[in-house]
């Protein structure tokens, strides 16, 4: 079969059972097994270390006394002081910490070809409607996984690009197309609608931002030029070039009234909303991502592909924070119900090159939860639209969802007898 043949594309399989990757054994003792190694410096994982150990003198309370815990105590229980020590107190953003890890086996794998890592493409986002939506030999793919249909490809005659962006409210999808376009698909009438890029020079569209009211549109091209369009891509203002070359990303703040720019030139351009810039910081190396936090709205967060994590405030203009994981940094995206930092890095352990981990950070030195599971670098991360799941794409071509948070269940009513319908047929008229 050929590798990028249509037919291949988001195959459901949910029904395989993930869990039992956990206990197959291996043949060749010479495998590669990628795992946290938690007496390194570098994962601080108190929370999983605390509920292991929990457990652990649960199991052998059980196994040593016959009768139940429940005793007596005639001893003074030892009263514990607060810890005032100031370094082990998190400073570094706003977070509610789990208490112990949640993420299990993967609930569905998607198979999602030709997915590339170029930093000038964004080729797969999760829009708030529930659509997956994904670039696929120049169109574009949607798939919900609560709905039960098949989803639909848009009929554009080839012209997408790898570039798209869901609005906030998820009804209506941004796309980059050739010869300087733009367009807008409406998902619940299935319209395209096409505008074009205010910059002079033939260029290609690489970065499309939402603002927070739907109301505008930005976008950034392979020259470097911002454009600023209404929802209907009527073209507003025109800003030349704000970078030296492409535009990787555009991301607003969660209020709205910050956005940030970075390019291939390794800046990074914090703006005002409306437009008015407000801090540059020169990186001197690759930028991988940039998120803003979700409760502290002036903490923008930069991933470089060296490793190097930093955190810039942007109120006050100065660095809030620094760490450096000494992988290389694909992506990196906020949690917005826990606030905690989600990071894919990919890098070597003991000199074998080729192992993926995603760690869920509740500061810049606690590893709270983790996964394990991808091959090769994992260029996105996105959540769904109740914020409980994590999808999580990578150049293994799978894409993976998994329960970050535990799902509100649906009320079940027992004990209630079936509704029976009345006849009312000889009565009513």
């Amino acid at each position: 079969m050929e590798k990028c043949s249509a037919d291949r594309f988001i195959p459901r399989r949910a029904g395989e059972d993930f869990n039992l990757s956990n206990f197959k054994l291996l043949a060749n003792k010479d495998v590669h097994m990628p795992k946290f190694d938690l007496d390194h410096p570098r994962y601080l994982n108190y929370a999983q270390m605390k509920y292991k150990m929990n457990n652990y003198v649960g199991n052998l309370w059980q196994a040593i006394m016959e009768k139940d815990r429940k005793v007596l105590n005639f001893t003074e229980p030892k009263r514990y002081k607060r810890c005032t020590n100031s370094s082990l107190v998190n400073k570094d953003w706003p977070v509610k910490a789990r208490k112990k890890p949640m993420i299990g086996a993967p609930n569905i794998v998607l198979d999602i070809p030709d997915l590339n890592t170029n930093l000038c493409m964004h080729i797969t986002e999760w829009g708030k409607s529930g659509y997956l939506a994904s670039v696929f030999n120049k169109e574009i793919c949607l798939w919900c996984p609560e709905l039960s249909c098949d989803g639909f490809t848009t009929n554009t005659g080839k012209m997408v690009n790898k570039c798209i962006r869901w609005s906030t409210d998820g009804t209506r999808l941004a796309f980059s197309m050739s010869k300087k376009n733009v367009g807008i698909l409406d998902v619940d009438v299935k319209k395209v609608t096409r505008g074009q890029c205010g910059c002079c020079y033939f260029c290609t569209i690489t970065a499309i931002a939402w603002c927070n009211t739907n109301q505008y549109l930005l976008t950034g091209c392979t020259n470097g030029v911002l454009s600023l369009f209404t929802s209907t891509l009527m073209l507003m203002q025109v800003w030349n070039p704000t970078h030296c070359g492409p535009i990787y990303s555009i991301e607003f703040s969660s209020q709205g009234n910050y956005f940030a720019t970075s390019g291939e030139d390794e800046i990074v351009r914090m703006w005002n909303w409306p437009i008015q810039e407000n801090l540059e910081v020169t990186m001197y190396e690759k930028i991988s991502s940039i998120a803003w936090h979700p409760f502290q709205e002036s903490l923008l967060a930069v991933g470089k592909f060296e490793g190097e994590i930093s955190f810039w405030n942007v109120s006050s203009a100065k660095l809030a924070a620094q760490k450096n994981l000494y992988s290389e940094c694909d992506c990196l995206t906020w949690n917005e119900i826990t606030g905690e930092l989600v990071v894919s890095l990919y890098g070597d352990d003991d000199g074998k090159k080729g192992y993926n981990e995603i760690l869920v950070l509740s500061n810049t030195n606690t590893v709270v939860d983790g996964i394990v599971w991808h091959q090769g670098p994992v260029p996105y991360l996105m959540w769904s639209p109740d914020r409980r799941q994590l999808a999580t794409a990578g150049v293994d071509e799978n894409l993976c969802i998994w329960d970050f948070l535990e799902r509100k269940k649906q009320k079940v009513y027992e004990n209630r007898k079936p509704f029976q319908s009345s006849n009312f047929g000889k009565c009513i008229r």
